[in-house]
């Protein structure tokens, strides 16, 4: 059970104002569907209120500003005071104190774009100093109030060599350097802070914390160390020190797509993307892109020093969930031009690399068959990743106590086929 007090004050009122005021306040409690406790209602002469009442069993989280008796909510500092503003003839603000503290309550967000410019600020007003924006973060046993106070903003591709994503060092996140990413990808949209300043932050994956110094980039300049976990701030101060493996709260996401220059655009927001929006980490399909994450160029398939074969149909999509799980669907068919070529594995790319450590700590699942070689040969096969890469070579059983890697070559001219599934992890703690 929640419960939630309050006290008030109430001066140069009238009768019908104090009538007025606790009946929207009981509409507070209605909406809350929780239990009103009037027993301390007291009206002085001069219709000074004081008083302490409780509202039982309810969740803040289900509290959201609407016309129908709330007018506004907020956190009105960082004791964690709940600030409700409900409609009167006086327009009296009552601040409320939550015993028992809803973890996880995010208010007060909207994320638009503009003109290449992503931009997080108030639902309804600029914030300032006395109306921001606020996430209640739990870890441990650490319970505390990030509180924005004024908009933050972070500039793409659009804005060329006023980009955010370009400066010092190289925005490559984990793609391949210097290749584009034509096809939309997902980013998330979080918060952090190091107990003093708030950030916003932004990752390809869900991890859990910033990560390691190495790992933080920030506007116009790059992580020394480009990763798939990396993490970027949404602030020209040098935060990766004071900010190094500080845990992040997950607001919403957007998608982006990459220039060859390592540069990064914003997609359009859709109603898939936006504050509390996580489409774009579950059921939103993306699709994968060739010559990316260590393919050659024009193929899904790495060369390996030898050539990988071309085909003529391409399909390669992928999705990524909140638990880091990555589900890649693909189709390779048909003879695309260029054969398979030299007895070097065949290493197809995934859009991820594999969070998994060693070829034992393999866990992902896989389905499909591959048909190869122009007399169209096909067989049931089994994936197995090189240890944390990118790189998903591929075994048949030749017999009953042995497999056989298969290898470029075995994709000479004539029809051939890759296709299945896989399901592995991303990122894992």
């Amino acid at each position: 059970m929640t419960t939630l007090s309050y006290t008030y004050n109430l001066t140069n009122g009238t009768t019908a104002d104090a009538n007025e005021v606790m009946g929207n306040f009981n509409s507070v409690a209605a909406v809350l569907n929780g239990n009103v406790d009037n027993a301390n209602v007291n009206l002085a002469g001069s219709f000074n209120w004081t008083g302490v009442h409780r509202y039982d069993s309810f969740d803040l989280r289900l509290l959201a500003p609407s016309a129908g008796g709330i007018a506004s909510l907020g956190y009105s500092d960082d004791a964690q005071n709940l600030s409700v503003t409900v409609p009167g003839n006086n327009n009296v603000a009552y601040t409320l104190t939550n015993t028992a503290h809803a973890i996880g309550l995010i208010h007060n967000f909207k994320l638009t774009l503009a003109s290449g410019t992503l931009t997080l600020d108030g639902i309804n007003n600029t914030w300032t100093s006395t109306r921001g924006g606020y996430v209640n973060q739990n870890f441990g046993s650490t319970n505390r109030i990030i509180n924005f106070t004024a908009a933050q903003t972070f500039q793409d591709s659009s804005h060329g060599v006023d980009s955010d994503f370009v400066g010092t060092g190289t925005m490559s996140l984990g793609t391949t350097a210097a290749v584009a990413w034509g096809s939309a990808m997902p980013f998330l949209v979080g918060v952090c802070t190091d107990g003093t300043t708030p950030i916003v932050v932004m990752s390809r994956l869900p991890v859990a914390t910033t990560g390691a110094s190495n790992n933080i980039g920030y506007k116009d300049n790059a992580p020394s160390v480009a990763s798939q976990k990396n993490v970027i701030a949404w602030t020209t101060t040098n935060v990766t020190v004071t900010h190094a493996n500080a845990p992040i709260t997950w607001i919403g996401s957007v998608r982006v797509v990459k220039t060859g220059a390592d540069d990064w655009t914003f997609q359009t927001l859709d109603s898939s993307d936006g504050i509390g929006r996580f489409d774009n980490y579950g059921i939103r399909n993306f699709t994968f892109p060739s010559g990316q994450n260590g393919a050659a160029s024009g193929k899904y398939f790495k060369d390996n020093g030898g050539t990988a074969p071309v085909f003529t149909n391409n399909n390669s999509i992928y999705t990524i969930t909140m638990d880091g799980k990555i589900t890649y669907k693909f189709r390779y068919e048909g003879d695309g031009g260029t054969d398979g070529a030299t007895a070097v594995a065949l290493q197809l790319a995934t859009p991820f690399a594999t969070a998994d450590t060693g070829a034992t700590d393999f866990f992902g699942r896989y389905t499909g068959f591959i048909t190869w070689s122009a007399a169209a040969n096909s067989q049931s096969c089994f994936p197995e990743f090189t240890p944390n890469s990118t790189t998903l070579l591929w075994f048949r059983n030749s017999s009953a106590t042995a497999r056989t890697q298969f290898n470029n070559n075995d994709f000479p001219n004539g029809g051939r086929e890759v296709s299945g599934q896989i399901i592995y992890d991303g990122v894992r703690i």
